[in-house]
């Protein structure tokens, strides 16, 4: 998956997704890594499964740049459940 300038994700990024999905850090730590992981799983490079939720969210957030709050609008979904579905 390449970042935004081109380059792959360095060990440290990905320690930091790791440190996200494990809960010891906030969302904001890892907002720069979305964007290029969304453009990669839209893109097919990631072959995984999201519910539509979860891709509804990484849409939001990684290819229109949305912060929690624009995301809970658009979704219609408290900002727990954003966060929640955001985390898997």
């Amino acid at each position: 998956v390449p970042r935004a300038d081109g380059a792959p994700l360095s060990p440290y990024d990905m320690k930091r997704l790791q440190s996200y999905s494990s809960s010891l850090v906030d969302h904001h730590m890892i907002a720069d890594l979305i964007p290029p992981i969304a453009r990669a799983y839209f893109g097919g490079r990631i072959p995984v499964n999201l519910s539509y939720g979860q891709a509804a969210i990484l849409l939001c957030v990684g290819l229109q740049h949305r912060d929690i709050s624009s995301v809970e609008e658009v979704l219609n979904l408290p900002a727990s459940q954003v966060l929640a579905l955001f985390n898997k």
